[in-house]
């Protein structure tokens, strides 16, 4: 969806003189679920500002490319990677060759403390959250989860493992590669970038997440984060959910097969 966004981005400028924020009705983007301008990506809301600029400028620029390669597989964003597909007067062709993601562990000082807790959980019982922060301009990067788990052996988590039973996420795309590679229905709660882009997809485009709701200041309260917990892990949500996810997992082991899409790309 992003890189759908990126080439719609031109046209959508010289169409749209408000923010995108302001806008009334979500904007269609080929082979996309509607968006409304308030998911867009973050450094877009403020058409004034430097970001804005620098990116609009970066975009006009795909269209010089020999080819654009992206870490994502033809079913993963509904129809989006097939509409970037479609050949276009002076549009760089596009080859999906995902979903590439790190397997196993890069620790060699044996089992984090962690997946030791975790070890003792009840089979799929266990919700895992990973939301950090990144970092801020002119200060050192932070390692922090915006939830920590306190406990004697650890002050935050942030870890995907497979035998869990719902991942809440700030709908990176790494964290979302990673959950489609091992079927991991999801919570969406973006925080920043294009998060919230692929929070709408994770919802609203491919079903295989629930996404909590902010209240009337824009914050998202414990009540709330409480009932999409419990929702995913017992409710009938959680369940469609689930399934969802397990189809994309079949079709993400597909596409890296011998005569998988992602593999003919390569080729």
């Amino acid at each position: 969806m992003t890189l759908a966004f990126c080439f719609h981005l031109p046209k959508l400028d010289k169409m749209v003189a408000c923010e995108y924020r302001d806008l009334p009705e979500p904007v269609k983007l080929p082979g996309c679920m509607p968006v409304y301008g308030r998911d867009f990506a973050v450094p877009v809301q403020d058409r004034s500002h430097n970001a804005y600029k620098k990116l609009l400028e970066n975009v006009t620029r795909f269209n010089s490319s020999k080819g654009i390669i992206v870490n994502s597989f033809l079913d993963s964003k509904e129809g989006a990677i097939k509409a970037l597909q479609v050949e276009e007067p002076g549009k760089p062709p596009v080859y999906p060759i995902g979903p590439l993601v790190q397997t196993g562990s890069s620790d060699r000082s044996g089992r984090p403390e962690c997946l030791k807790w975790l070890d003792d959980q009840p089979t799929k019982q266990t919700p895992t959250v990973s939301c950090q922060k990144g970092s801020r301009p002119g200060k050192e990067p932070k390692d922090k989860a915006w939830l920590s788990c306190h406990g004697p052996h650890k002050s935050r988590c942030s870890v995907i493992i497979p035998p869990v039973a719902g991942f809440l996420t700030h709908c990176g795309w790494n964290s979302t590669l990673e959950s489609i590679v091992h079927g991991m229905p999801l919570i969406a709660w973006p925080l920043n970038a294009e998060e919230k882009m692929n929070a709408v997809m994770l919802n609203e485009g491919l079903n295989v997440a629930l996404r909590p709701k902010m209240n009337e200041s824009g914050i998202v309260g414990r009540e709330e984060i409480a009932r999409v917990v419990n929702a995913l892990m017992e409710g009938e949500e959680g369940k469609k959910v689930r399934q969802k996810m397990k189809g994309l997992k079949e079709t993400d082991r597909k596409v890296l097969s011998e005569d998988g899409s992602s593999t003919k790309s390569t080729i």
